[in-house]
């Protein structure tokens, strides 16, 4: 017999951050493989690696260096596309470009609400990772 795993989301309200965000909902992909998180570690490493060599670094290295940072965060932004997009509702579906803007946006409007919703989409993966099942 094989047993499927259903790829399992739950709500974040961004009224959880500011009360004015009440009622605008993401959904979180709370239960991706193991494989997915660790992925997400390497991409973090690789943009927090580049941007301490981009300090460092001579002229002639920065061209590369600033390239690899924008691959790297487009990575990033992909890896969340996929964890914010696996709702059954399609129209809350991410692209990777949509969540640059969203991150950008909210450095430029509200630094707060980007650094929010990575931290409670990975309170939600831990929680419900960690989480006793009923059964």
């Amino acid at each position: 017999m094989k047993i499927e795993f259903p790829k399992i989301t739950r709500e974040i309200d961004l009224g959880d951050y500011q009360p004015e965000f009440a009622g605008q909902v993401l959904m979180v992909w709370v239960n991706p493989p193991l494989s997915k998180l660790a992925k997400y570690d390497v991409l973090a490493d690789t943009v927090h690696s580049t941007i301490d060599k981009l300090g460092e670094a001579k002229e002639a290295q920065v061209k590369a260096l600033a390239d690899k940072l924008e691959k790297a965060n487009q990575n990033v932004y992909s890896w969340w596309a996929d964890i914010l997009s696996q709702d059954e509702e399609p129209d809350t579906y991410f692209s990777a470009d949509d969540v640059q803007a969203l991150a950008e946006a909210s450095l430029e409007s509200d630094p707060g609400l980007w650094a929010f919703i990575q931290t409670a989409c990975m309170k939600s993966i831990a929680e419900y990772r960690s989480t006793r099942k009923k059964g």
